[in-house]
């Protein structure tokens, strides 16, 4: 901070510093009582996973053979919620199915058919929806009106194509286009063996149709606890994937902005302080690099250094590598000298902190490992093979290294030991 900083600002710090306090003391008391932000959707898998998350959940809730045991109940409202109310399918006696024949997911009750292409962020297959169409046109021909040119309409209360997506700003997938509420594809499609089909063509998104239903879904099984909580887990993802999750834990931003308090002038001060957090990290390494040098390696203190003789060595060195400006410092740290040009150090590459020694594995570091992990070369201007500590980012980094001082230390004396010196 500032050393030029005044009473009355220090004490406006101190009272901000004052309020964090008070907000992480609300947290642990929530917490005691058993608030949490556990998932157990995200827990196994990301919240992006179109197949493994969103498909088979979506499926397990529509199979009217799932073990909810509410038969066709989910898949009735589903059908009603994305606006397929008037299509007539027989709900009742439905088969719903995933991943058939690649298409995410698939509804027919034999006469009627349902195709449902399911994207979160993933880009769009060649002609993907029309070769789906193709697939079922081939098992159920009838339904197909053929016109005299290369376009082939098919009936709209023979197939529906709906579009599940969670981008806002896409409508139709990629080599495809849609013209009346019917999706066709690029003429090209013709070049890959498929008929460039006419079908009818619904989009709709998780934030508006599959929220909704899910909002039905719920309060037609509210007895049922197990699936009352199936489906609230799964609301939370798709909150998460649109970045509109409100943790049940209060956070700092909870508590200056749900509060009837005039917060202004507090959130006026973290928005300053925001400012300083690039140089407290910077200094944070810098202090980092200082108090391993003072541990002995081969009866010898740590020295801090610079690869590029042009960036001399301090917390001002520091600071810039973790504002990260582009073509910003690097090749810097403290290392020990073993002798001759040999040297073990903790480096700082371009944004990753390394522990490591100045020689390729081939010469006379063969097999030498940290942590239990063999080394990795480097394909550097200069020769260097290093374990990786990660990306330098965050406060959880930097209390990190904070603890494994002396585990650093004691692995790059081991490393040290037994090389050959020229």
């Amino acid at each position: 901070m500032n050393k030029s900083i005044s009473e009355s600002g220090r004490l406006e710090y101190d009272k901000l510093f004052q309020e964090v306090d008070y907000a992480r003391r609300i947290q642990n008391k929530q917490k005691s009582r058993g608030l949490n932000d556990y998932n157990i959707f995200t827990s196994l898998l990301k919240a992006n996973d179109e197949v493994r998350l969103h498909s088979r959940f979506i499926y397990s809730l529509l199979s009217p053979e799932g073990n909810h045991y509410q038969g066709s109940l989910f898949l009735e409202s589903f059908i009603q919620e994305i606006g397929l109310g008037d299509f007539g399918i027989d709900v009742h006696n439905a088969s719903v199915y995933v991943e058939y024949k690649n298409i995410d997911l698939y509804i027919t009750d034999g006469e009627k058919h349902i195709i449902i292409e399911n994207k979160i962020w993933a880009e769009d297959q060649k002609f993907q929806i029309i070769s789906y169409i193709n697939k079922l046109v081939g098992d159920h021909n009838d339904g197909v009106k053929a016109s005299d040119t290369d376009m082939h309409d098919i009936d709209q209360d023979y197939i529906r194509v709906v579009y599940l997506t969670a981008r806002t700003d896409k409508y139709v997938p990629e080599g495809h286009s849609v013209d009346g509420g019917y999706i066709t594809a690029d003429e090209k499609c013709i070049e890959e063996g498929l008929k460039n089909y006419r079908a009818r063509y619904h989009r709709i998104t998780y934030e508006k149709e599959i929220m909704s239903w899910l909002d039905v879904a719920q309060h037609e099984v509210s007895n049922l606890s197990n699936l009352n909580l199936a489906i609230d887990q799964y609301r939370e993802v798709i909150l998460r994937l649109h970045g509109k999750y409100k943790g049940k834990v209060k956070t700092f931003e909870n508590y200056l902005f749900d509060s009837d308090d005039d917060k202004i002038g507090t959130i006026r001060l973290a928005l300053s302080l925001e400012k300083e957090l690039a140089n407290i990290k910077g200094r944070t390494l810098y202090e980092f690099f200082k108090r391993l040098g003072e541990f002995e390696i081969a009866g010898k203190k740590g020295e801090l250094y610079s690869v590029d003789k042009k960036n001399e060595f301090g917390d001002a060195l520091c600071k810039q590598w973790v504002r990260r400006k582009k073509n910003g410092p690097r090749d810097f740290g403290v290392k020990w000298n073993l002798g001759g040009d040999m040297f073990v150090a903790v480096h700082a590459g371009i944004s990753h902190l390394h522990v490591g020694i100045n020689c390729k594995l081939d010469g006379d570091c063969t097999d030498r490992k940290l942590f239990d992990k063999p080394l990795k070369d480097r394909n550097w201007s200069y020769p260097f093979s290093s374990y990786d500590l990660g990306k330098y980012e965050g406060i959880d980094m930097e209390i990190r290294l904070g603890q494994r001082d002396k585990d650093i230390v004691s692995a790059l004396e081991a490393l040290s030991q037994g090389i050959k010196l020229s």
